[in-house]
């Protein structure tokens, strides 16, 4: 494990604008005291954030697809945590469903359309690219600005992985990944 990154001194502003980003013990979430040093990064960070958990156009379920199946194959078990806390219950994932997002277990527990969510993450982590089949698939379920929005999310969450895991984050709950 990386040796914990120092959170930065919020001022009241900053404070105030990232209130509503807690971690299970009610404090402001880790990831954002990292990115905390410096201000304006903060700042994009955290209204992208907004942008893509409020104001996004695919379901809670669908952009949770999207989302864990990303932190998952960055190894950023505290994203993983936060996101299943926040949103598994509302995306209605059960516990069968979270562990084929970690490779326990097999795909088949989502339907086609949520199978393409989650290979357009994966090819997206691995390459930055999408199958023209899988492109074609997704523009026609979802249409261009979800594909737009689907680039966001895994580029995002990536961005929030890599700070999670540079800055040597723990999650702050009992929700590891799920090992079988």
């Amino acid at each position: 494990m990386t040796e914990p990154f120092p959170s930065a001194t919020l001022n009241a502003e900053l404070a105030h604008r990232l209130r509503h980003f807690t971690d299970a013990n009610g404090e402001i979430q880790a990831v954002f005291l990292a990115f905390a040093h410096n201000p304006i990064v903060t700042e994009q960070f955290r209204s992208t954030t907004v942008a893509l958990l409020r104001d996004g156009s695919l379901s809670t379920r669908d952009r949770e697809l999207v989302i864990l199946r990303t932190v998952f194959r960055c190894g950023a078990e505290a994203e993983w945590a936060t996101h299943t806390r926040l949103f598994a219950e509302e995306a209605g994932l059960d516990a069968r469903q979270l562990a084929a997002l970690c490779d326990v277990g097999s795909l088949l527990v989502f339907d086609p359309a949520e199978r393409d969510l989650v290979a357009i993450a994966d090819q997206l982590h691995d390459d930055t690219g999408v199958e023209s089949a899988l492109r074609a698939a997704i523009l026609e379920r979802y249409g261009p600005a979800a594909l737009v929005e689907i680039v966001a999310l895994v580029a995002h969450y990536r961005w929030a992985s890599t700070m999670t895991r540079i800055a040597g984050i723990a999650r702050d709950d009992e929700r590891a990944f799920p090992t079988g």
